[in-house]
Formats: structure tokens, C-alpha cells, sequence
């Protein structure tokens, strides 16, 4: 925070715990009236464009999409195991950014980090824009059903 330029430390974090919340409650209004994928990419774009109080905002109203979002992405057959996939892929890659920030703001400083973090940011918008498919009102019948029949398991 001090190299930020931010004086107050508990002002900032509150301020910052004011945003996160604020974020997470409009998520939770906004999460049905949006298609999943424009939300998704969105999230990624404006989250790149503000990175302090508004990215907590963000990335807290994008969270709900954690709980909402994947599970409709794998047929039922795999829900369970797609989702467990996917929540260890987010705790990987957080696991990774935790250990290398402090390390990277020592060596490069903080600019060089809010950058990648836009990059990031900037690269899981497009690849998400490119790949992520709308689930928006479709039940999981009918998204099992455009799925191509499973191959049939010899007993040889």
C-alpha cells in the first residue's frame, strides 16, 4: 500500500472491503439478467481498465460467476469432476500470483505488476470472447443433448 501511496492503511482496506461487497451484491443482481459470457468478458476488460477500488468491484460481482458459470459448461455425466478441475486450475493460479507478487514488486516494482495484471487481465478477456460459449437459459437437458453421444464401451 505504501508504495501505492496510500497513507491510511485501514482506510484503504476498509474502503477496499466497501467495494468487494458493493460488488459481490450488484454480481448477484446482474448474474441472471446478463448472458454468462458477455458478463465474463466484460468482467476482464473493465477489471483491466480500473485496477483499484473499481477492480475490487469487479472482480467481486465477477466471483459469482465461480459458483454459477462452470457447472454449465460440463455435461451432467462430468459436472462434479469438471468443476473440481476448474477450482483447482483458480487455486493454482492463485497459489502462483501470491507467491510471485511480492517477489516481482521487490525486483521491478509495482507499475511492472499493475501492467501484468492488466495483460492478464486483457489476455483472459480475449481468450474468453474467442472460446467461452453462452449458457444463458439453457437447462442442462438441453445442453447434454447437443453434446455428441458417448462412445460405446467395448468389454474386450
Amino acid at each position: 500500500m505504501e508504495s501505492l501511496g496510500v497513507t491510511n492503511k485501514l482506510a484503504a482496506g476498509a474502503l477496499y472491503n466497501v467495494f468487494l461487497l458493493t460488488g459481490a451484491i450488484i454480481g448477484m443482481v446482474i448474474i441472471d439478467r446478463l448472458p454468462c459470457r458477455v458478463f465474463l468478458i466484460y468482467s476482464f476488460f473493465i477489471g483491466a481498465v480500473a485496477l483499484f477500488a473499481s477492480f475490487a468491484l469487479v472482480l467481486a460481482a465477477a466471483a459469482n460467476l465461480e459458483f454459477i458459470y462452470p457447472p454449465e459448461l460440463f455435461p451432467t455425466d462430468v459436472r462434479a469432476s469438471g468443476l473440481g478441475l476448474v477450482t483447482a486450475g483458480s487455486r493454482i493460479g492463485s497459489a502462483i500470483s501470491t507467491f510471485f507478487l511480492p517477489i516481482i514488486v521487490s525486483g521491478f516494482g509495482v507499475n511492472t505488476v499493475l501492467f501484468g495484471c492488466v495483460g492478464v487481465l486483457v489476455i483472459g478477456g480475449l481468450a474468453c470472447w474467442r472460446w467461452a460459449p453462452e449458457t444463458r437459459r439453457r437447462s442442462f437437458v438441453e445442453q447434454d443433448a447437443d453434446l455428441p453421444a458417448p462412445a460405446p464401451v467395448s468389454s474386450e
